[in-house]
């Protein structure tokens, strides 16, 4: 489970493409995740360095097209992925596990499609940037440095609207026991693959490493230690180099 500490901290989550772009456009409005977090707010998008698929950009596509085909509206999408920078953000709204989101009874079938994974976080208010920022990306969710942020804020404008108003989760009146659905055994069936035989998903999932052997904790913990202290490095290169260019 990944949790945050601290609400004054605003974090970043990376993803790969086309996932990210449709996102920070206010397409995507959920994204899914094998694990929860306790963080809410404002989440900044990093599309990390992968090239995106043209097949799968197209598959996509044709999925969201269809998803707000029933809610009588066309999505505009993006005429770009870019790779390897900051590119927008939106505001997390709640996460909630799939189960949750499929008992949710004043929720539209369409939005329940877009479910593809045990945990879906649930996004509003996406923003997008107009001068994407080259950067690194990690796992998780990770803290923005305040001088990105400053930076980034300079270049932050609304995406194209979907329909006659802006998309809000409160519009679908969330009752108030649905907390009180119990977690979910498995992952809940991916639509979108089966939808359109393909191996793509509507979500992007970064593979985690199985352990072959026993984890030596010691390493492990100097391994995490080496890594906080790189993205120090990077954060403050990347602060250092932005205050000359201001």
């Amino acid at each position: 489970m990944h949790t945050s500490k601290g609400a004054s901290q605003e974090h970043c989550l990376s993803l790969h493409q086309p996932w990210a772009s449709l996102l920070v456009h206010g397409i995507k409005r959920i994204e899914g995740r094998s694990w929860q977090t306790s963080y809410r707010g404002r989440l900044w998008i990093h599309s990390t360095n992968k090239e995106p698929d043209s097949r799968h950009v197209q598959e996509l596509q044709k999925f969201y097209t269809d998803v707000y085909s029933l809610e009588g509206h066309e999505p505009e999408f993006p005429t770009s992925y870019p790779i390897g920078a900051l590119i927008g953000c939106i505001t997390l709204v709640d996460v909630l596990t799939a189960e949750q989101v499929e008992a949710w009874p004043k929720l539209p079938s369409s939005l329940k499609l877009e479910v593809g994974s045990p945990c879906a976080f649930l996004c509003e208010d996406a923003r997008i940037m107009t001068a994407p920022i080259c950067m690194r990306g990690w796992p998780g969710l990770w803290p923005m440095p305040a001088a990105i942020i400053r930076k980034a804020e300079l270049f932050l404008v609304s995406p194209p609207q979907i329909g006659p108003s802006t998309f809000s989760w409160s519009a679908y009146k969330r009752p108030e026991n649905l907390h009180m659905q119990r977690p979910p055994r498995n992952p809940r069936r991916n639509y979108f693959r089966d939808t359109y035989h393909s191996t793509s998903r509507t979500h992007s999932i970064c593979n985690r490493r199985v352990l072959d052997e026993p984890l030596d904790c010691e390493a492990a913990s100097e391994q995490h230690s080496m890594r906080r202290c790189s993205l120090q490095e990077d954060n403050e290169s990347v602060s250092a180099l932005l205050s000359m260019q201001c």
